[in-house]
């Protein structure tokens, strides 16, 4: 009989998630200090100060709207933006009253949420009645880092 593997497992293990650091720099990240208290120089306020220097980035982040959805992923984002997603703003009375928008409730995680997800819908799909419902977004470059 052969043994499963969730995928979400296999993906860890691909990724060296949960891999032990080395021992150099597991020694060196204790001696790590996070300054959290402004000593009249702000620009040191929240910085690490060890000599722990950071991988680089495996991956970069593309510009949004570089890479074009096609085929069945485009069909699930065109669902996702028809059904509540495009729509939650219609809705739920807290994302079109939330500060983030214009309004002066408090829902002030809700719309935010909302919106990280349907900007970069709105721009993957180039679909301007999405890109309404996001404050300022149709006088964005499309080249603008979002």
């Amino acid at each position: 009989m052969t043994k499963k593997i969730p995928l979400f497992l296999l993906c860890l293990s691909l990724t060296g998630f949960g891999q032990p650091a080395p021992e150099s720099e597991a020694s060196a990240s204790t001696s790590e200090t996070l300054i959290t208290s402004a000593t009249g120089d702000n620009s040191t306020m929240g910085s690490r100060q060890s000599g722990v220097k950071l991988h680089p980035r495996s991956f970069d982040p593309l510009p949004l709207g570089q890479i074009k959805p096609e085929g069945w992923l485009k069909r699930q984002l065109e669902i996702q933006a028809d059904g509540l997603s495009g729509h939650l703003d219609e809705f739920w009375p807290d994302i079109k009253s939330s500060g983030w928008i214009g309004g002066s409730s408090e829902g002030w995680e809700r719309a935010p949420y909302w919106l990280d997800g349907v900007i970069p819908l709105a721009f993957l799909l180039d679909d301007p009645g999405l890109k309404k419902k996001g404050p300022g977004l149709d006088g964005l470059h499309p080249g603008s880092c979002l």
